[in-house]
């Protein structure tokens, strides 16, 4: 009897995405809200912060979703899209204007 010392077990293939290298203008239409929450990992320079997380924001009214699954994709969203206090404060005038239009 003669035992392979390199046998493998489990061998897994897959594909990466490296959502980095997407332009998040390309995903903001989409009916998809893990497209929505993934925003957040894609592609998008410093000035953009702000413009990025107001499409998510009217992405989430437009999915019209239950308030758990609103929660658990902002969640995700703002975990690695971080606004500061002076950024949050310009993306909430911003929103105001939402509701006049």
């Amino acid at each position: 009897m003669t035992l392979t010392p390199f046998l493998d077990v489990v061998k897994f293939n897959y594909l990466t995405v490296e959502l980095i290298k997407l332009s998040w203008r390309d995903f903001i239409r989409q009916d998809n809200p893990v497209a929505g929450a993934l925003l957040s990992k894609m592609g998008y320079t410093k000035e953009e912060k702000i413009e990025v997380k107001k499409e998510f924001l009217r992405m989430l009214v437009r999915l019209d979703l239950d308030p758990a699954r609103n929660q658990l994709l902002t969640t995700f969203f703002e975990t690695y899209l971080t606004l500061t206090d002076e950024e949050e404060y310009t993306l909430q005038e911003e929103v105001k204007t939402f509701k006049s239009r």
